[in-house]
């Protein structure tokens, strides 16, 4: 396939989009409980070598942070869109260290997200509402 200009503009609108959608689907198990709450943070600044390459101007990714009991205990941040064996990556930031999100899913398909866990690296697992429990109630 080859790459346009116009193929890279719609992988960043997808990109922005399969974000907000992961923020919207923490938000919703969060929902669940009320000692956690989701609020939207600062966005960060999008500038990939392949938006430079096609003379796309930096975007805005949005980015959350997770409350418990009013207490900061988790940050997501998406940290790249064009890696290597996935669709994107977003980091999820907690107090007890750091896990990576790939979504696996193939160009503009729904979101298949995996989380490689602190205590194994080398493999993944689906990032589902159980997972993410076990995280913020470490």
């Amino acid at each position: 396939m080859e790459l346009t200009k116009e193929h890279i503009i719609n992988r960043v609108q997808d990109w922005k989009k399969r974000v907000y959608n992961l923020i919207l689907l923490i938000k919703e198990w969060t929902d669940e409980r009320s000692d956690l709450e989701v609020k939207f943070a600062e966005k960060s600044t999008m500038y990939e070598e392949m938006m430079y390459n096609f003379g796309i101007s930096k975007c805005k990714l949005d980015t959350a942070n997770v409350y418990k009991n009013g207490s900061l205990v988790l940050a997501i941040k998406p940290n790249g869109l064009w890696i290597l064996g996935g669709n994107g990556r977003v980091d999820i930031l907690t107090r007890i260290g750091n896990y990576i999100l790939i979504d696996v899913s193939e160009q503009f398909q729904p979101s298949e997200w995996k989380i490689f866990l602190k205590n194994n690296q080398k493999s993944a697992v689906s990032f589902n509402k159980e997972v993410f429990f076990q995280i913020i109630d470490k």
